[in-house]
Formats: structure tokens, sequence, C-alpha cells
């Protein structure tokens, strides 16, 4: 919600909005003179995403664009919405489609990271710590996948870079939330501990006799749905985040479950589940580890499990050199 947010506000932006914030262009280059990062002959192309015409001073005045659309987008939903997942900006109230874990927030968290936003980062690593994940709003299902890319990767993701190099974003002093809930400001360890407390509630979903997952879990009784198959993208789009969450804390139980399940897709059954070579069927059953079908593609519900087989392979090509091979 909140990444349509900004597209919105992009597109709505006022004039007194469409100026640059400074006359001055940090990154230097042709126009004012300095160090490019972008290179001498920066002229666009793949680090510059432009036509190959714009000058550095309107590629600096477009990310600024881009960066006061996000803050518009948080605004909003920091005073209609916060801490819910998502904001209605039409009547200014709220919605929880994500169980109710500030979705938007945790969402944004990285944005505003790469953004060097320091205000909106500390808003939301001072909230990420009272997120209580043991309970979904209104006892609604909880999706592994879902959870996963959003909830799980957010504070990883968050954690590398304020424990990597952005750490100087994270603030010294207590801001307002966290005097007000009487916590210290160590929030940057709490990421850590926070996702560690996430996966162990999710982990349930794995005690299935092949180790696939159940993705659609119903915390209050520790059940799940009743399905007796997984998709290959909820099944496929967990080993990332499942795998770095035991590197960064030497607990190797979380990449063995995600990985467990991996291995039925990276040595389908039966045959006639894998069409053509890397192309593999949507269903699998959770009991036997068997494909149900031989009808795949690219499109939503398959994607994603592409996308990881890459993303393993970049993330350590040592380990996950036959991710590639895929």
């Amino acid at each position: 919600m909140l990444r349509s947010l900004c597209l919105v506000a992009l597109c709505c932006l006022p004039a007194s909005l469409a100026r640059p914030a400074s006359t001055e262009n940090p990154y230097g280059g042709s126009t004012w003179g300095g160090n490019n990062p972008w290179g001498a002959n920066y002229g666009g192309g793949p680090r510059g995403g432009n036509n190959g015409n714009e000058s550095d001073r309107q590629a600096w005045q477009r990310a600024q664009f881009v960066k006061e659309a996000f803050e518009l987008a948080w605004d909003g939903y920091y005073k209609y919405a916060f801490p819910n997942d998502e904001l209605l900006p039409v009547n200014n109230s709220f919605s929880n489609s994500r169980n109710g874990w500030g979705a938007s927030a945790v969402d944004a968290f990285t944005t505003a990271l790469v953004m060097e936003n320091a205000t909106i980062v500390n808003e939301i690593l001072d909230f990420i710590p009272t997120i209580n994940f043991a309970v979904s709003y209104k006892d609604e299902l909880v999706s592994l996948f879902e959870t996963t890319i959003r909830y799980l990767g957010g504070m990883l993701s968050g954690y590398d870079l304020l424990k990597g190099p952005l750490a100087n974003l994270a603030e010294k002093l207590p801001t307002m939330i966290s005097l007000l809930m009487l916590r210290q400001p160590d929030n940057v360890d709490k990421l850590l501990a926070q996702a560690q407390t996430l996966a162990d509630i999710l982990s349930y979903a794995f005690e299935s006799p092949t180790g696939i997952p159940s993705n659609n879990l119903r915390f209050n009784n520790r059940s799940t749905d009743g399905a007796t198959d997984n998709g290959l993208a909820t099944i496929g789009t967990l080993v990332l985040e499942w795998t770095h969450l035991s590197d960064l804390t030497g607990n190797a139980t979380y990449a063995q479950l995600a990985q467990r399940g991996e291995s039925y897709l990276l040595n389908p059954n039966p045959a006639s589940s894998e069409p053509w070579p890397g192309l593999l069927g949507t269903n699998v059953n959770i009991t036997t580890g068997l494909f149900e079908d031989a009808a795949g593609g690219w499109s939503g519900g398959d994607d994603s499990y592409y996308e990881y087989l890459l993303k393993m392979f970049v993330y350590d090509s040592s380990r996950f050199a036959d991710y590639r091979d895929q």
C-alpha cells in the first residue's frame, strides 16, 4: 500500500514541490564540478536510469522528487493509519490485510534507510520491537510466504544496513516513542531478536511428513487451513530469508527448514512435472512431495521461485552453485 501511495503522491505533487529542495548538487559532476560517482562521462544508462540526455542536476532533482513523494506518503500513513497495515486514503482510515503488524511501516523501513531519512528510520526502528507477532489481527490466517518476504525480510534487511553502511542513521538518544514505551534505544539488535521470534512462531508450518510447509496458518491454535498442497512460489520464496537468519544467529535450524522444502523443487518428481528443463509445475503435495501438475510459468504463484534461484546464487555462490543451474 505504501508503495502505491508513493506513486499516487508522485503524480499529485503540488507545484511548490516541483522544484529541487536545494540548489546544491551533492553528486557534483560535469554540471557543477566535483567528483561524479557515476563516472566522468555520465549520461544515463543502467546506473543513471535515464534517456542519456539528462544532466546530473536533472537526475538529482528527479531523485529529490521521489524522496518527497515517499515522505508525503509516509506522513499520511503515519498520521492516519500507523501502526496498522495500510492507509485508506479516500477517507483517512486504515485496514489490516497483513495481520495488523504494521506492514506498511516494515515495508517502508529499508526504503527510508536507502533514502537516508533518519526521522522515518527511527520511527520505524522504535516501532518494530513492540510488535506482538504471536497474535494475528482478528485471528486471521497468516501467510508464511507474505510474512517471510515482508516482515522477516524487512527486519533482516534493516538489520544488515544498520549494522553496516547506514549505522549512522540509528539514533543514539531515545525518540518520543521509545520514551513513552520506557524502552532503551538499542533497537538495532532488537530487529534480529524480533526476526528470530517471528521465525520461531512460524516454524510449525514445516511440520509435515516431507518438511514442505503449509502456507496458511492459524496462530491461535497452531493449526493450518488444512490444504493438502502448496505452490511453487510459496514453497520456493522462503529460502533466502530463512538461510540468512541462520547465518546471522548461528542457529542452522531456520535454513534447514526452508531448504528441506526447497529440495523437492530442486529435484522435482514425477519427471513429467518438469515439461521443459528448469520449468516446473505449480502445486506440490505436502505429504508426498510429488508435483500434482505440470502447468506453470513466470506469472504470479510461480515467478518468485525462479527469482530466488538467482538470489541464492548471488547470496553465496559457493554454497548455492546448484541453484544457478536450475
